[in-house]
């Protein structure tokens, strides 16, 4: 317990300023001594990013490959506040290239999420009966893309909007309409 008047800041905000402090170290000096704390931090987001979407086997891999431009070219990004928005350009454009290696049927959808895949990555289904995937499987293919970066990836509104070069406006009115077509759906299953 603290002293009366002593602030305590909890774990999770600590991180944050950790992560934080992190990646300014690397942008404001990119060498060898400052991108291991900020690969600590991106490495799980990374991974998680290719696990959700199907390439468990190949997802360490394919993050190094993500965090190797990191370090060759974080340092050029403009503006500091849409790092996680470059980084999700960055894995996204490797996972398409991973595809296309890989040589997936036509049709595969860039934002579909196995719910294997999504389950194995969160560990037990918050939702229970309703996977993230099938719930959002209703939604337009853009809002279902917003979506998943935003609740799956943990961008935030202004990441996103970069990340798909979109109005950060558009995709707060796409995660409202969204969560709220999900609320009625699940509102209407339980009567």
């Amino acid at each position: 317990m603290s002293a009366p008047g002593e602030c305590t800041v909890s774990t999770e905000r600590r991180m944050d300023r950790e992560d934080t402090r992190a990646l300014e170290e690397f942008l404001d000096c990119p060498s060898l001594d400052t991108f291991p704390p900020l690969f600590l931090v991106l490495h799980p987001r990374v991974h998680r990013f290719f696990a959700v979407r199907g390439c468990q086997a190949d997802s360490d891999e394919l993050a190094q490959d993500v965090l190797l431009s990191v370090y060759h070219h974080g340092a050029e990004v403009r503006d500091r506040r849409l790092f996680y928005g470059w980084i999700f350009q960055v894995a996204r454009n490797r996972f398409l290239q991973y595809l296309r290696e890989k040589k997936r049927p036509e049709g595969f959808e860039f934002t579909a999420i196995g719910e294997a895949a999504l389950a194995a990555a969160q560990g037990a289904d918050p939702l229970q009966d309703y996977s993230f995937a099938r719930l959002i499987a209703n939604v337009d293919p853009l809002a279902r893309q917003i979506l998943t970066l935003r609740f799956v990836d943990e961008l935030d509104y202004d990441e996103i909007a970069f990340a798909l070069g979109i109005p950060a406006g558009t995709v707060k009115w796409k995660v409202f309409d969204a969560k709220q077509r999900l609320r009625a759906f699940l509102t209407k299953g339980k009567r």
